[in-house]
């Protein structure tokens, strides 16, 4: 199969594990390989298809260094990998990887998974620019298509000045979980333990249901800056609250069924 490079900066969180992977379960004619700056937890699986900028040069920082200031020696980095698309992660992991694309002729796809598109900073100008903005306006002048995972994103994009005819909106999601049966008797939160997730939600959501004498079990699958306040729920509301930390798919999965 040929090769799709995917550029994911630091790969690969764990919060990334299952469903930045998972984009590319369905692909039968790409393989994908992953390419990046940094190495942050990445499965043991992914090794062989992985490759870090510089890695076992002695000159590997500066080798990093230029090639995400400058872009020299993008192309070279991964030419033999005989790449014939770029799939950038994130609109910052989109203009690190522009000049590889540029240098090897390649198309480049970006997703944008949210605050790329909507957090201000990424766009107001400051000194010295960061590579994002500084790059913004050839990005978009050169990619071919900006992935959006959800209409909301499209929108911001299009605000930004991005071409209608540049932006598809492809949600990303999961698979269909039969239907509880039985008694309302459990309730699973998987993800990151930030705000933005919504974990205050749930929390309003569980003293409201407590007030109502229902205590179901909580499983909160995950890790972050938030954990301790919220591992703390069994002592607040007296609930079955199990912070499980990071887990596997099947985990979760299996949380989940009836």
């Amino acid at each position: 199969m040929k090769t799709c490079l995917v550029y994911r900066d630091r790969i690969l969180p764990a919060s990334e594990h299952a469903f930045m992977r998972r984009q590319y379960m369905a692909f039968s004619r790409l393989k994908p390989f992953w390419v990046g700056c940094h190495r942050d937890n990445p499965p043991a699986d992914l090794t062989s298809t992985m490759r870090i900028i510089g890695e076992g040069h002695v000159l590997g920082g500066l080798q990093r260094l230029v090639f995400r200031q400058m872009g020299w020696g993008a192309g070279s980095a991964v030419a033999d990998l005989a790449p014939v698309v770029v799939h950038a992660q994130f609109g910052r992991g989109g203009a690190l990887a522009l000049p590889i694309a540029q240098q090897l002729g390649l198309p480049l796809v970006v997703t944008f998974h949210g605050g790329d598109a909507f957090k201000e900073r990424h766009y107001t100008s400051s000194f010295p620019p960061p590579i994002f903005q500084r790059r913004w306006q050839a990005l978009v002048a050169y990619s071919s298509v900006f992935i959006c995972v959800s209409d909301g994103v499209r929108d911001k994009l299009a605000e930004r000045g991005v071409p209608d005819h540049k932006l598809d909106v492809l949600n990303i999601g999961t698979e269909d979980v039969p239907p509880a049966r039985g008694p309302f008797d459990r309730l699973v939160f998987a993800g990151r333990f930030v705000e933005k997730k919504g974990l205050p939600v749930l929390l309003d959501a569980l003293r409201l249901l407590a007030a109502q004498g229902l205590t179901p079990q909580v499983v909160l699958a995950g890790d972050g800056p938030c954990v301790r306040p919220w591992s703390s729920l069994r002592r607040v509301w007296s609930m079955s609250v199990l912070p499980a930390g990071w887990q596997p798919r099947s985990y979760v999965s299996s949380l989940s069924m009836p």
